[in-house]
């Protein structure tokens, strides 16, 4: 597994067998507001848009972490048109040189499903171990470090979702990137979208889904508390 750093110093990861990176923890609300801070963007992105979204999940600062709040980093109640916009922004500030780069987008139904498969079976990063520590601002290594004091009981004893029956005994790095544990994770499903995940019940796990028990599938204009996403980086062949 290869890793790296963005513009802003988060960490982003290459699984073996796969010809993209993505974002090591699924988007903050920190991130977010990189965009909310441009003033090229489109202004519907303006205060009392982001306002709405911290009523539905408050916001909490990377000190003050807990395993009761530790979703509330996360950039949520966005749809997926609004996440593909913010991929889109990304795009120029990405980690991956341009002669590399093909599109930054969210992460295909099948691309997610690889990457938890491919993750579950590796053990957690050992930051002391990767050269990256040293080019992470203050924030970003609060943000990890809380997270991993945090999650580490939560994301094994409590990840109810879709595909539940996969979940691991021991922690992994699937724990540690909060794939397991985390938010659900907007995905594109063929024209379409649906969300693959498994949140704690804490924060709605395993609430959503037809009666037949499979993923709900939606347009780019849903929104929900627990909707966040991660991107992906595509590589040119």
């Amino acid at each position: 597994m290869r890793v790296l750093t963005d513009s802003f110093g988060w960490p982003w990861v290459q699984i073996e067998d796969t010809k993209f990176w993505t974002n090591f923890l699924p988007v903050t609300k920190i991130q977010f507001e990189y965009l909310l801070c441009d003033e090229k963007v489109n202004r519907r992105f303006n205060k009392g848009w982001y306002d709405q979204r911290i009523i539905s999940n408050p916001r909490v600062s990377t000190t003050a972490i807990s395993g009761s709040n530790y979703h509330q980093l996360f950039m949520t109640d966005i749809t997926a048109g609004e996440a593909s916009y913010y991929a889109k922004w990304f795009q120029g500030r990405s980690p991956i040189v341009a002669g590399q780069l093909r599109c930054c987008r969210l992460l295909k139904e099948s691309e997610w499903e690889h990457l938890v498969a491919r993750c579950d079976a590796q053990p957690p990063l050992r930051w002391e171990d990767s050269p990256v520590v040293g080019e992470w601002s203050p924030r970003v290594e609060a943000c990890l470090r809380g997270l991993e004091r945090e999650t580490r009981g939560v994301a094994q004893s409590d990840s109810s979702g879709w595909f539940s029956e996969q979940e691991t005994a021991a922690e992994s790095l699937s724990h540690q990137m909060l794939l397991r544990g985390g938010v659900f994770e907007l995905v594109a499903q063929g024209n379409a979208f649906s969300v693959r995940g498994f949140p704690p019940s804490s924060f709605g796990g395993n609430h959503l889904g037809d009666r037949n028990g499979l993923p709900w599938v939606f347009d780019a204009s849903e929104r929900r508390q627990n909707f966040g996403f991660r991107l992906l980086v595509e590589l040119d062949e």
